[in-house]
């Protein structure tokens, strides 16, 4: 169940995953780890960050931004984060189109891209407008 397949290399023949919490803090460079679960085959990301973040919680005394890479984009993630009280930022995967628009923005020029779509569960609806700042 937490055996994800590999390319054979060196004899591996599978590989585990974790999501790791860690604090980040300006005034220490180093990340503090908290918490490190294994991932199943079969998870639901959005349902695995909030366990984590209610196991996190109780150790800090606040948290007040959520930070996650670019394997974390998803509209499932952005849902469950919007309706909960933590502020969060998300960086969106690299591709082309986010390329381009980097590339031809001037030094200190600030861009916003709103992207609409909808997250269809077994409520209804409900509408996500992440933000692209860069």
């Amino acid at each position: 169940m937490y055996i994800y397949g590999a390319p054979k290399v060196h004899g591996v023949k599978g590989k585990f995953k974790f999501l790791s919490c860690c604090i980040i803090n300006s005034d220490f460079p180093q990340r503090i780890p908290l918490l490190s679960v294994p991932v199943k085959l079969v998870h639901n990301m959005a349902t695995t960050v909030s366990s984590c973040l209610g196991m996190i919680e109780p150790l800090v005394n606040s948290v007040s931004l959520v930070i996650f890479d670019r394997g974390f984009y998803s509209k499932d993630l952005m849902l469950n984060l919007a309706n909960s009280e933590y502020q969060y930022l998300i960086f969106v995967p690299k591709n082309p189109q986010i390329k381009s628009e980097i590339e031809s923005m001037q030094v200190g020029e600030k861009k916003k891209i709103l992207y609409d779509y909808t997250v269809i569960k077994r409520r209804p609806s409900s509408k996500v407008r992440p933000c692209l700042l860069f």
